[in-house]
């Protein structure tokens, strides 16, 4: 899969839990771009926060918006500030 980062990322309070730091997500990294099956890791503090795709992702551009959903709801969203294949 592809691995990127993200630093400073903004998180819904109303789906965020206190203390978890791994969510099962999907991950839009442009507009257009159809969503992908994703895991989520928060840093604690949550200064960044790393996603390591299920299945290798092309054109991951640092300066690009990543959001992360549950379900149909925003988790959350940030600036791509590097990534990597793995």
């Amino acid at each position: 899969g592809s691995r990127l980062t993200v630093e400073n990322p903004r998180f819904n309070p109303a789906l965020i839990k206190p203390g978890k730091l791994s969510y099962n997500v999907r991950v839009k990294i442009r507009n257009q771009h159809p969503a992908a099956a994703a895991k989520l890791m928060v840093g604690k503090p949550a200064a960044a926060a790393v996603i390591v795709f299920n299945e290798p992702q092309m054109s991951i551009t640092p300066g690009q918006s990543a959001v992360f959903y549950t379900g149909e709801s925003v988790l959350g969203g940030g600036i791509i500030s590097g990534w990597e294949k793995q």
